[in-house]
This record gives structure tokens, sequence and C-alpha cells, in this order.
């Protein structure tokens, strides 16, 4: 007996795609003048096409519908449904990946990737500057609360001075501020001697008032600014007794226009980076697209015959064309 009819008898003879494919795929040969793979000694005997044909036949025989030639693979999808997937992952997807990433699609996503992690690494190079503003600006604050008092009762501050004065024609001023502030207390808390003729109205119930004032304001501009960019902070109306003034004077301020800067940088990195990390989104979705697809594929038994190389895509859609 002829090889080719040993080799397409062994093959006839076995009842599914499934045996068949793996008689071909991982048999052997074995003769008193032979002995080598089942799939080398088709492709030295140039059977490839007859095998081809028996196996097209056979998973349509084994899977298709045989009371319509419009479901020839499958039961549950017709040749127009697998038409249609096979062009959107051969096809479509394919133009969409070139969109993407231009013609040398492998290339293109390897340089997309390196832009990415630039900027992923430039922007956590800035934030890590941000965060170290943001502890200076926090130092400092607290430094400075540390040290100052609420009411600046102290002779060096010039709101003292206007208190000194002012106190001895403004009795509603000193009748109002001895009605709520105990001099007492406020000696203790402030060094205030309590012997002053002054009242500490300019000194204690302005600033007070003030920063009631600045609340409101306050927590709507805090929202809008970033962490550390505060603008509108009640501790610039206290006195600062070793600086001799009012407030912490510009050292805050200089550190949050660094701050600033850092936070206008990230902001033209994330600009920058919004647009890459969109195109990466598409191509996830594409390859969510393509496997839904190949799902398909793969419940309409299509999925074996090309990864064998049964049938090429060309002669696929070819016949699945003719046959919608």
């Amino acid at each position: 007996m002829q090889l080719t009819d040993v080799i397409m008898n062994e093959l006839n003879s076995m009842p599914t795609f499934e045996d068949k494919n793996k008689y071909l795929t991982s048999g052997f040969i074995e003769g008193a003048t032979i002995s080598a793979p089942v799939s080398d000694v088709v492709d030295a005997l140039g059977l490839r096409e007859q095998i081809n044909t028996t196996m097209m036949q056979t998973m349509i025989q084994e899977k298709g519908n045989p009371e319509s030639n419009q479901y020839m693979f499958s039961k549950d999808y017709s040749n127009e449904v697998i038409l249609n997937t096979l062009k959107n992952i051969y096809e479509k997807s394919v133009m969409q990946d070139e969109e993407l990433f231009g013609k040398d699609v492998v290339e293109g996503v390897k340089q997309h990737r390196i832009k990415q992690e630039a900027l992923e690494d430039d922007i956590d190079i800035v934030n890590k500057r941000i965060l170290n503003l943001q502890n200076v600006i926090s130092s400092e604050r607290k430094s400075f609360d540390e040290r100052s008092t609420i009411v600046g009762w102290d002779k060096d501050n010039p709101l003292y001075k206007v208190d000194q004065i002012l106190s001895p024609f403004l009795p509603a001023a000193q009748a109002l501020t001895l009605g709520f502030v105990n001099p007492k207390t406020v000696s203790k808390v402030t060094g205030w001697d309590e012997d002053e003729t002054a009242i500490p109205f300019f000194s204690a119930a302005i600033p007070a008032l003030t920063k009631l004032a600045m609340q409101v304001p306050a927590g709507m501009f805090d929202y809008v600014y970033g962490d550390g960019m505060e603008k509108i902070e009640n501790r610039k109306l206290n006195w600062d007794p070793v600086n001799k003034r009012i407030g912490p004077g510009n050292t805050i301020g200089a550190t949050q226009d660094r701050l600033s800067e850092a936070y206008a940088e990230r902001d033209s990195l994330k600009a920058i980076l919004a647009p890459l990390n969109q195109i990466e989104e598409e191509a996830d979705d594409i390859v969510k697209f393509r496997d839904e697809q190949r799902g398909i594929l793969s419940s309409a038994n299509i999925t074996p015959l090309i990864e064998n190389g049964y049938t090429t895509l060309p002669e696929l859609i070819q016949l699945l064309e003719e046959n919608k």
C-alpha cells in the first residue's frame, strides 16, 4: 500500500475533527523504511491541499447545520456573522491599530510607551517636589503659630500704639472691649499690663473681628487653590513677637510661589500625557473588542482551521462571501 493511502485511510477512519487534527499534528509514522512525524510526511508527499480539503469538509459535516449552507461551520453563527467577525479582527482592527500607532504597529506601541513612561517619571519627580514644598510651608506655618499670639499686645505692635493714642477718645470701644475682654486673662495670655491705660481694641478686637470676616471667603478660595497655596489666612493678623511684625512675613509667600510653579509644571506635563493615555485607552478597547470577536470565532469553530493551517484567511473569506 502506498504511503499516501496509509495516511488518508488512517485519517478517514477517525470520527471527529479533533481526532484527525491530533493525528496530523502529533502523529508519528513508523515503518520498515520510514520513521517520521505525520506532518512532515504530508508535506513531503504533497498532500497538504488534499488534507486541507478533508479537514474543512470534516468541520462542516461535524459542526455545521446540514439543512442550511448559510451555517457551514456552526449551528449558532451564520456564515455572514462569521464573515463580519473575521473582517473586524483582521481588517478593521488592524486599520485601527495603524491609525493609533502607525504602519509599524509594534514599533509604534514601543515608542508610545517610552513617551508615556518618561512623562510619568517627570510627573513623579514634580509630585515629590510639590510634597516637599508643602511640607516646608506646613513647617513654616507651624513655627509661626507656635511663636505668635492672637492679639498683638506688644509695645512694638503698630496697632498697640494706635490703641495708646486713640483709647482716651474711644469710650465706647473701651466699654465694648472691657465687656468682652477680661484684663487679667489678656494679661496672662498676651503679657498685656492690665494697669495700662490703653484698651486692646485695635490690637485685639479688630483682629478678632477681621478673622471672623475672613473665614468665609478663606474657605471658598482655599477650595480653588491647591494644597499649600491658601492665600487668605487668619494667621496673617497674628503678632510675631520674635520678628516684631504682624503676620509671618514673606517667607511662606516665597515658598508658595515655588509651589505654584511646580503645580503649573505638573499641569503642563499632564496635559501632554492626557492624549497619550487616551490613545492607550482606545487601544485597550480595540483589544477587548478583538478578544470578544475571537470568542465568536472559537465558538464558531473557525479558530482551529486557521491556527492549524487548513485554510487561509482570504480563502475562508471567499468561501463565506459565496455562501452568506
